[in-house]
């Protein structure tokens, strides 16, 4: 992972996430920037992580777009 690679080591700076939760909630963006990491809405790159909020009803989305993407580190 050279290039997306946050303050610490092996972290994903880019998140994608299929939760609309993570564009609202404010509090939660500034804490996710301040570790160094990205919100991007959508299915994720080579290198990317997935930002899947809990066990919300609609965090399947998140284990969705790992198992689309063949992530087995997640």
């Amino acid at each position: 992972m050279t290039g997306w690679e946050g303050p610490l080591s092996g972290v994903p700076r880019r998140l994608c996430h299929q939760n609309l939760s993570f564009l609202r909630d404010r509090r939660l963006q500034r804490i996710l920037t301040l570790a160094g990491h990205e919100l991007h809405l959508g299915l994720p790159r080579p290198g990317d992580g997935v930002a899947v909020w809990g066990s919300s009803p609609t965090a399947w989305r998140g284990a969705w777009a790992v198992a689309r993407t063949d992530r087995l580190d997640c």
